[in-house]
């Protein structure tokens, strides 16, 4: 367990992209409700720029998330440590 990872997040937004890729272009496979909850593997990479959301400032920041067993991607804005 490397620098506090893998760690419980929860999304504090509605409709939150799971994204095959950490940039705003990549195809989504799938969708954050608030209060899911999703494991997130690692600390953040940096990734493609995105808006505003979920009510913060743009960013690029990306989490790696375990989804399905698969490695995806949630953007560092809509999700806070459980």
């Amino acid at each position: 367990m490397a620098d506090g990872f893998p760690a419980w997040y929860r999304a504090y937004g509605d409709g939150v992209n799971i994204r095959t890729r950490p940039d705003p272009g990549a195809t989504s496979v799938g969708q954050l409700q608030t209060d899911d909850r999703v494991l997130v593997t690692s600390l953040p990479v940096t990734g493609g720029a995105y808006g505003a959301q979920c009510g913060s400032q743009p960013g690029d920041q990306w989490y790696p998330v375990d989804h399905f067993g698969q490695r995806r991607y949630v953007i560092t804005a809509c999700l806070e440590r459980v």
